[in-house]
């Protein structure tokens, strides 16, 4: 925890778009093609079409009518796996004219090898080729192309250890050592140092997911030291979400809530190991300002599972509930009226924030000698505050984590994210689900925890 220590607290820049790369052929990024250049022109979909039809010779045949269309580099990765996925030998002409200028070759390896890899994960996790295609490109080894490449080194040893496939893949130390850095940013300084910066953070990567802690915060610590202000300020963030994988129908939700909060912690670990960062931060400065100064909302099926989790832990709420109706009276001193707890389902109520119009501050009724004492069960906006989104457009965190995420962001200014979102939507089905059992006028129960301690109906 040491290398905490060395964090400057600034903006993390999170209030971009989601960039949310290949679903499928079909969905490739409308938004952005409108917004950046010709990416993923009508000429890229075509072409990645055929390849995905494995239409090789179809692909080929118009490449050699018109060259031309190799001038969008992503047409030109698709052609660099036409040759990848029939096992033919890769030469630098299949990415570099050998007439492009010095400073052209550098900018294109960078941008080529970044949408190589890219490419190459969205193929593995949702492409089924024949199995004769799959086995090529299984087998094919890209640091292979680092001669031709040299920037594949670090996107594909990123994707290895992301992904955590060191094993299958042979990852070892060496091939981070060999990571060549190149200039792609305008304007960047600092070259080298950021280039040995880049090479310490994937040692620290590397040692945080083989286990070997020590090694990794050694190298963490070394990386905050050497690392160059924040030089991606020009690039806008790219918010990359991770959520969780499973989901139960609006009347399973509730008895399953625990397996979908346990989920949202290994999610939330695993953003916080690819990011460099440190999940105890809060205990490491004995910070509970979150707890002090936020006021986060629970559905009615999170408000249920804790209850059951009290009672089958033998905690007594009266304590809480006390504090609850104490922040109620002065609520209602300054503002007239008590929070309550609304039905999201109305149109008035939809806007964010309708759970505590007044942005009203105060301590927890759960939180005791600074420590949140339901933290088992506690809400899934509490869980996931730190780096979580509940709209993949910005980040919801603290100044700690803000320090340390500017400083560890990837120098494509990239922005790992927990999404809640998913989680959330199967709340308010699991809500609507109870609310319909129950009899109830109201279909998507929301309030804060002062809120809901404050009342009986429920």
């Amino acid at each position: 925890m040491e290398s905490l220590n060395s964090i400057k607290t600034e903006n993390s820049g999170c209030i971009d778009f989601d960039r949310d790369k290949f679903k499928d052929y079909y969905l490739v990024c409308v938004e952005e093609e409108k917004r950046y250049r010709h990416q993923y022109s009508k000429n890229f979909r075509k072409f990645a079409k055929l390849l995905l039809f494995e239409k090789f010779s179809d692909f080929e045949e118009q490449v050699f009518k018109d060259p031309s269309i190799l001038a969008e580099k992503e047409i030109k990765v698709l052609w660099a796996y036409i040759h990848i996925l029939q096992g033919k030998k890769m030469l630098p002409s299949h990415f570099l004219s050998s007439m492009a200028p010095p400073y052209s070759k550098r900018r294109l390896s960078q941008g080529l090898a970044y949408i190589l890899i890219d490419i190459f994960g969205v193929f593995q996790r949702t492409i089924k080729f024949s199995d004769e295609i799959q086995a090529k490109l299984n087998d094919f080894n890209f640091f292979s192309l680092k001669d031709i490449l040299p920037d594949v080194t670090f996107y594909y040893a990123q994707y290895i250890l992301e992904y955590k496939l060191e094993d299958k893949y042979n990852l070892v130390r060496d091939e981070l050592l060999n990571y060549q850095f190149v200039n792609f940013c305008n304007g960047v300084e600092n070259i080298e140092q950021r280039l040995e910066a880049e090479r310490v953070r994937l040692l620290s990567f590397y040692y945080r997911v083989t286990g070997n802690v020590e090694e990794a915060e050694k190298y963490m610590l070394i990386y905050r030291k050497i690392m160059p202000a924040d030089i991606t300020v020009d690039l806008s963030p790219q918010i990359r979400s991770k959520t969780n994988s499973s989901y139960f129908p609006a009347s399973e939700t509730l008895e399953n809530w625990a397996e979908v909060l346990q989920e949202c912690d290994d999610v939330q670990d695993h953003v916080i190991e690819i990011s460099g960062l440190y999940k105890d931060t809060c205990g490491y400065y004995d910070c509970a300002d979150c707890c002090n100064y936020t006021s986060p909302h629970m559905s009615l099926t999170e408000y249920k599972y804790l209850k059951a989790w009290a009672e089958k832990h033998n905690y007594s709420f009266d304590k809480a509930i006390a504090k609850a109706k104490e922040i109620q009276e002065n609520h209602k001193e300054l503002h007239g009226e008590e929070l309550k707890i609304i039905d999201k389902a109305l149109p008035e109520n939809k806007e964010k924030g309708r759970e505590n119009p007044y942005s009203y501050k105060y301590s927890c009724p759960f939180l005791i000698d600074n420590r949140c004492s339901v933290y088992e069960a506690r809400p899934l906006l509490c869980r996931g505050f730190g780096l979580s989104s509940d709209d993949n457009l910005a980040v919801k965190t603290c100044n700690f984590y803000l320090g340390q995420y500017t400083h560890n962001c990837s120098r494509d200014n990239e922005r790992y994210v927990y999404d809640l979102r998913p989680a959330q939507l199967m709340a308010t089905e699991s809500d609507r689900h109870i609310s319909k059992q129950e009899g109830l006028d109201k279909k998507e129960l929301k309030g804060t925890i002062v809120a809901w301690l404050s009342q009986s109906e429920y």
